[in-house]
């Protein structure tokens, strides 16, 4: 299978998923800021995306002008995410969380609709493009 076909399906249902869950459990979303405050799970936070980032980049970096592209700039955020995490200083990030939770309650849906019409974009593409290439190479 093709690895953009594959991260494509990843990445599609991860964002449709999680698009439901902050519209149906918003609460949840944020009150998980005060989880942000403990700096072992602050480190802990950023090791995954920064090393799932750098597994991404060196797997897919194509930048192409299609679809493709879509799975490269969530790549790269993915390790700069990690690297934002890890690399400044605590306080830091709290605050910056802080100002996004008080700026998100008008904007939390809108993201969140945002997750799941691109999550079913990328699982539209991901499988069915599949599909139409095991028939085509198939025939």
């Amino acid at each position: 299978m093709d690895l953009s076909l594959f991260l494509a399906q990843a990445f599609g249902i991860y964002l449709f998923v999680m698009g439901l869950s902050i519209l149906f459990k918003r609460d949840t979303l944020i009150q998980a800021e005060h989880m942000l405050e403990n700096k072992a799970f602050l480190w802990i936070f950023g090791t995954f995306p920064l090393m799932l980032g750098i597994i991404l980049i060196l797997n897919h970096n194509i930048w192409e002008q299609n679809w493709r592209l879509i799975i490269t700039l969530i790549s790269w955020s993915t390790f700069l995410k990690g690297v934002t995490i890890l690399l400044l200083p605590t306080n830091w990030i709290v605050k910056l969380e802080k100002w996004m939770v008080e700026l998100h309650p008008k904007f939390i849906p809108f993201y969140a609709i945002l997750m799941v019409l691109l999550g079913g974009y990328l699982a539209y593409l991901g499988f069915g493009l599949e599909q139409y290439l095991s028939i085509r190479v198939s025939i």
